[in-house]
């Protein structure tokens, strides 16, 4: 590759850490003394297959690109990237399926790893992960590549008569940053999250080592990659998670419009059914815009008359508040995306609205927060949370947790300890300062949990990530150390991952030592 033409020897600079171990705190750039030479670029090319190419906005983003990418198509290929990375002490990120709100998969100068063009999946019926002892008890399970989305593998599994957890936007990669930063979706309540039901990881580490992660053989790795963020520890390139018989969801679709103050009053009601409608086992992903809100609810196994007779009282008193309310009973195999009447309407207002980077902010709103005897606090929030109605602010009130979710509590997983004792995922879109977002964090904060929020669909600029993000005190300092057991040099770095605050991103896209 002709373009590769720096022959300057490689650097490395380091400081002492703040605990006494040394930690990378720069990168070389191009550019700089230290930048690989040509030569080494080609040689890293050969090792590839030729898989190694100048950064296109289509295999890097377009944000804040890289200088060149791999596109990988072997954990081989992922292995001699990061290992060159690591050793030339270059800023690395990966790219998988580009479903990123918060661009933490695009860093200025960087060699990129792009893990799209894996393909496989393989549903096993009766699955044993690596390294189990004699007498493990077989389970259904899919092994999935890490350049799949859910909608490219969800026909293979319904069709051999199973559903996973997976997201409510078909869009989102199954291996990535969704399942390793905790993985909500329409069968969380009944399943559990999707770091939940991962069995398995195959995971390069920034050594250039592929090993397996499970409770069997790295347990450790595989507790932080349960939820504990991706592109941390080492770059997944294949997930094994848990199947569950294939079953019928039966569902109501809702909306309510009304004048404003009755509306409120009648959005407060329902956000103080929340832990109701998640007991029963309903899952939603409704949207509320200005004066109108519009919901699809799944509940897998109920019949209609048991979902008509759960929701009918509760869209009776919500008529009385004043407001329209309109239900439509659906029954299908699962929760399709496609449509306005689906988990994905709004999922779609999600992608579009936080299509700016960072215009959203969000809370896991507590279960202990939401009772008839709270509405006054709750309305309150979401006021708030909307400046009073305004329709640039939307809302995405999300009750889809409690139920295995919160039976979870005590599973051994690096995820945020706050979405054990939440019942609504909250999201509020359509922010466009750092002060209109504060308003909205402060807004619902008080009836979150520890201040909790989705790493994935959260603001990048929380005064307070290590708590938000990964529940602060010593579940973070847990991360922490283990971030630095396999990734001793900080190779993988990301913004609000476990370990940022030990380089600075400044204003020209580069880290710098903290």
């Amino acid at each position: 590759m002709a373009l590769f033409t720096f022959t300057q020897k490689a650097l490395s600079i380091s400081l002492e850490g703040k605990d006494g171990e040394d930690w990378i705190d720069s990168r070389i750039y191009e550019g700089m003394p230290g930048w690989p030479s040509g030569e080494k670029w080609q040689a890293l090319n050969q090792s590839v297959d030729g898989r190694l190419s100048n950064c296109l906005p289509a295999v890097c983003g377009s944000a804040t690109p890289g200088v060149y990418a791999i596109v990988a198509q072997s954990a081989q290929d992922v292995s001699a990237g990061v290992k060159f990375a690591t050793e030339n002490n270059l800023r690395v990120t990966v790219m998988g399926t580009g479903h990123d709100f918060l661009n933490r998969n695009q860093g200025q100068g960087s060699l990129v790893i792009n893990t799209r063009s894996f393909r496989g999946v393989q549903v096993v019926r009766d699955y044993v992960p690596q390294g189990a002892p004699n007498g493990t008890q077989p389970q259904p399970a899919v092994v999935i590549k890490a350049g799949h989305t859910f909608i490219e593998i969800s026909p293979e599994i319904e069709e051999a008569g199973f559903m996973m957890v997976e997201a409510a936007d078909p869009t989102v990669g199954a291996a990535g940053g969704w399942v390793q930063g905790g993985g909500h979706g329409p069968l969380a309540n009944q399943y559990g999250l999707g770091c939940d039901n991962a069995i398995s990881f195959e995971v390069v580490l920034p050594s250039g080592e592929i090993v397996t992660a499970n409770d069997f053989e790295n347990p450790d790795l595989f507790y932080a990659l349960r939820g504990g963020g991706a592109t941390t520890y080492g770059v997944v390139t294949q997930v094994t998670s848990r199947l569950h018989p294939l079953a019928t969801t039966n569902a109501i679709l809702v909306d309510i419009t009304g004048p404003q103050e009755q509306f409120f009053d009648a959005m407060a009601y329902l956000y103080a059914l929340s832990p109701n409608m998640t007991d029963f086992g309903f899952t939603g992903y409704p949207t509320q815009v200005g004066n109108t809100y519009s919901g699809f609810f799944g509940a897998p196994g109920k019949t209609d008359q048991q979902t008509s007779d759960f929701f009918d009282p509760i869209a009776a008193h919500i008529r009385q508040l004043g407001v329209n309310v309109t239900t439509v009973l659906q029954s299908r195999r699962r929760m399709k995306r496609e449509g306005a009447d689906t988990a994905g309407a709004s999922k779609k207002l999600h992608r579009r609205q936080a299509g700016q980077k960072g215009r959203m902010s969000s809370r896991l709103i507590a279960r202990t927060s939401f009772s008839e005897q709270n509405v006054p606090a709750i309305r309150k929030m979401i006021v708030d949370a909307t400046r009073n109605g305004n329709s640039s602010y939307s809302l995405l009130p999300y009750p889809i947790l409690g139920g295995q979710v919160a039976k979870n509590k005590d599973l051994e997983v690096g995820v945020n300890p706050a979405w054990r004792d939440a019942s609504m995922h909250l999201i509020a879109l359509g922010l466009t300062t750092h002060e209109d977002k504060l308003i909205n964090i402060a807004a619902m904060d008080p009836l979150s949990v520890n201040s909790g929020s989705y790493w994935n669909e959260g603001y990048p600029g929380e005064l307070d990530w290590k708590k938000t993000f990964f529940g602060g005190g010593e579940h973070y300092e847990k991360l922490l150390a283990l971030k630095k057991k396999f990734d001793p040099t900080n190779s993988l770095w990301c913004q609000i991952c476990v370990g940022a605050d030990l380089l600075v991103l400044k204003e020209d896209g580069k880290l710098y030592p903290a």
